[in-house]
């Protein structure tokens, strides 16, 4: 895997992810094209992982009738949400949120991306980034470099940090609901 991850043999996905990449972090120009290159080729890999783990999530909550909150085993990432609305994160949310993560990525890999256009977005991206960072760093590819690139392109992609407000315990009296603002996204 390392070698597939140092080379990324040029694919559709891979080569719009790296137009997006470049054109996210081109203004800066602190990225080098090839540390550009394998922070796309990450990205490609953390969406293949994303959309498995997403849909297991989902599955496993189905399955148990269950929400975070309440599943007293380990989940792979609808747990990573904030944790003051795990009662909240059921199966709908996730599938929710499954399908949020293919539309953005499927906008990432035919270059058809131009800024997140959801809260759910937000989050799913976030959860994106951390499979990509997540990935570089088991087979030894995390480097100055590859963090730069990969910080350089969540930071000018996202518009706001306000779905960074959710992770925050002293904001616990905000009083909405995760499921309030997918709803917000997604009528």
């Amino acid at each position: 895997m390392s070698a597939e991850l140092r080379s990324f043999p040029p694919s559709c996905s891979t080569c719009s992810i790296l137009r997006t990449v470049k054109r996210q972090v081109s203004a800066q120009g602190l990225v080098l094209p090839e540390d550009a290159k394998r922070a796309a080729g990450s990205l490609v890999y953390g969406t293949y992982l994303l959309v498995d783990e997403l849909f297991q999530d989902v599955q496993t909550l189905a399955r148990t009738r269950s929400n975070v909150g309440e599943y007293q085993r380990s989940l792979w990432l609808l747990e990573e949400l904030p944790g003051r609305h795990a009662l909240h994160y059921d199966a709908r949310l996730g599938r929710r949120l499954l399908v949020t993560a293919i539309a953005m990525t499927t906008c990432f890999t035919n270059g058809s991306f131009r800024w997140l256009s959801s809260f759910a977005e937000e989050l799913a991206l976030r959860l994106l980034s951390r499979e990509a960072s997540v990935s570089l760093e088991t087979f030894g590819l995390l480097d100055e470099g590859m963090a730069v690139a990969l910080e350089a392109f969540t930071a000018n992609v996202y518009e706001d940090a306000d779905h960074e407000r959710l992770y925050d315990d002293w904001m616990g009296g905000i009083g909405e609901t995760l499921q309030e603002r997918f709803s917000e996204s997604h009528p």
